[in-house]
């Protein structure tokens, strides 16, 4: 677990570092204000992007939840301190489809 929190630092600490330097880098040429607002534009876009989608995801993931607990389709099992949740994959509903087995013909 440290190793991740020390991974996750040091990505955060370059990209930081690279927003620093390329404003920098950019005067010294001179090509500094259209190309940094551009750049910071476009970072925050994709992370625009990247949010809604995980928004969306999220909202599929909870009215699921919501639907399964709707439909009894669930068990809270305890172990210790912690809660599982098992989600029935059979279920109690039909889903509209019909038996077509000939277990009758022997």
């Amino acid at each position: 677990m440290k190793q991740i929190f020390q991974f996750i630092g040091a990505v955060v600490t370059a990209i930081i570092g690279l927003l620093i330097l390329i404003p920098v880098i950019l005067t010294i040429i001179g090509v500094a204000v259209p190309v940094v607002l551009s750049i910071i534009g476009i970072a925050l876009f994709v992370a625009l992007i990247i949010a809604a989608v995980a928004g969306i995801i999220g909202l599929v993931a909870f009215w699921r939840f919501r639907k399964n607990i709707k439909d009894n389709e669930f068990e809270f099992v305890r172990n210790g301190k912690h809660f599982n949740i098992h989600i029935s994959k059979d279920g109690t509903k039909v889903n509209h489809r019909r038996d077509v087995t000939n277990d009758d013909e022997d």
